[in-house]
């Protein structure tokens, strides 16, 4: 067994202890020394996943060796920063027998639940420390996409989904989400 420190209710641990831990398909990320665990997806969020996987995954196929993957899997974005994007996609793949990933992603996708407070700030700012071009907030709610370059929003997307990182990647938004 881990050797887990609990201080004011928060789960805390190194680096080396997170990933001593067993293999798991919850959504567990590291952040700064903090364990988050997080409740599993709606089915709603399962869905725009599955859409926005294919359109990223039709691209990948189009322009190898690119390489799109889904949670859960861990990928460090810096010490002590393992997290689990929803979606991510490296131009260059890592390799794949690294546990956690150490490449960041090109890009990476996180789709909102109801709180989406841990994605619009906390997930900005690692990614954008980490070195990930570009980060899709997918807000079911509103049914659009912000696109974020570093901290800077760049947009908020409805009609087209376009990216410099991905050339001649094109989508529509309302594509990604189910009808109704």
């Amino acid at each position: 067994m881990v050797p887990l420190s609990v201080s004011d209710r928060r789960l805390c641990m190194t680096e080396a202890e997170f990933m001593a831990l067993p293999e798991s398909n919850e959504h567990i990320e590291l952040v700064d020394g903090e364990v988050v665990i997080m409740p599993g997806p709606s089915l709603l969020h399962q869905l725009i996943s599955q859409m926005a996987f294919r359109a990223l995954a039709d691209w990948a196929g189009a322009h190898p060796p690119a390489l799109v993957a889904y949670a859960p899997l861990d990928v460090r974005i810096g010490p002590s920063r393992i997290v689990q994007p929803d979606l991510m996609l490296w131009l260059r793949p890592p390799p794949l027998d690294d546990r956690p990933i150490v490449e960041p992603p090109t890009l990476c996708v996180e789709i909102l639940s109801r709180h989406g407070t841990y994605d619009r700030i906390a997930k900005r700012l690692i990614y954008a420390e980490g070195g990930v071009a570009e980060y899709w907030i997918v807000d079911p709610m509103a049914r659009n996409i912000e696109v974020v370059r570093g901290l800077a929003t760049v947009g908020f997307v409805d009609g087209v989904l376009t990216s410099r990182e991905l050339p001649g990647f094109s989508v529509g938004v309302a594509s990604l989400f189910p009808a109704g």
